[in-house]
């Protein structure tokens, strides 16, 4: 995909496109009650404030979206639609879901789904693109993610971000309309001069290490923060307590060899009990 800014035309196919969309095939639905849909995908980032902006107009009235409070949020720019008319765009659109790619959050997926009168955009789990050598290597320990890393690898893969992407399938009735919506996509993705604040800023961004260990695997599994602690503290009294062992094994050891007894005994050698206890 290209990264230069778009022309305004979903259907055209020069390089400096920014993105593109893709119509699915037809089914009986699509006949008979006029339900059809199309993938918007991008391989820029959305501007965190501009699409929380769009987000709000969506007429959904339950909403569960990323805010500005929590993330770093560039500034918000107008665009040529009202909330009314923006209202009026996408209230024929039934379903929509996918991935999100945001300048205010670039190492996480958010994941975006909607569905009749409820919108959910939130943080998802980190690109794989972000993942250091050895954090790849943990998170693929999981049950069943190496097949997702490899699936990513093979079929969302650019040579430039990686997986980093915005991907989202619209689902609508007749009067969804895929000219009139994507161009309010589009006014959320980067400009060029954006986009390069956008790399000079995350360039040294790096996911922190914090789940990729044993705490991280216990989070992942469901446990709380006070749950992780006590393991924690258990553990710890556990590693104290075969410390001491080890100790007065060595201890008496020693004192058999000085009354001239025990010469045979072997003491565990200290790489040995590293080993034994991490």
């Amino acid at each position: 995909a290209g990264f230069g800014r778009g022309c305004g035309n979903p259907d055209c196919s020069h390089e400096g496109h920014q993105s593109r969309t893709k119509e699915m095939p037809n089914n009986r639905a699509q006949e008979r009650f006029g339900i059809h849909s199309f993938t918007f995908q991008s391989r820029r980032p959305f501007s965190g404030a501009r699409l929380e902006k769009l987000l709000k107009s969506w007429p959904t009235p339950r909403k569960q979206l990323f805010t500005l409070e929590e993330l770093a949020a560039s500034p918000v720019e107008q665009d040529a639609h009202s909330d009314m008319s923006v209202g009026e765009t996408l209230r024929p659109v039934l379903r929509s879901k996918g991935f999100c790619w945001l300048d205010s959050e670039p190492l996480r997926q958010h994941l975006w789904a909607q569905a009749g009168k409820t919108l959910d955009v939130r943080p998802g789990d980190w690109w794989w693109a972000a993942l250091d050598k050895e954090q790849l290597k943990f998170k693929v320990t999981y049950p069943g993610v190496e097949a997702d890393y490899k699936m990513a690898k093979k079929e969302k893969w650019d040579k430039d971000v990686g997986d980093r992407r915005q991907e989202l399938v619209f689902i609508g009735g007749p009067d969804m309309r895929e000219r009139d919506i994507v161009p309010l996509l589009e006014a959320c993705i980067l400009t060029d001069i954006e986009l390069k604040e956008y790399e000079d800023r995350t360039r040294q961004l790096k996911v922190p290490n914090d789940e990729f260990h044993v705490n991280g695997l216990l989070k992942n599994l469901g446990a709380s923060e006070d749950q992780i602690a006590e393991i924690n503290e258990k553990a710890e009294k556990s590693r104290e307590e075969e410390r001491s062992r080890r100790k007065q094994d060595r201890e008496e050891t020693d004192f058999l060899r000085s009354l001239g007894v025990g010469k045979d005994l072997e003491t565990e050698d200290e790489e040995d009990v590293f080993e034994a206890i991490d």
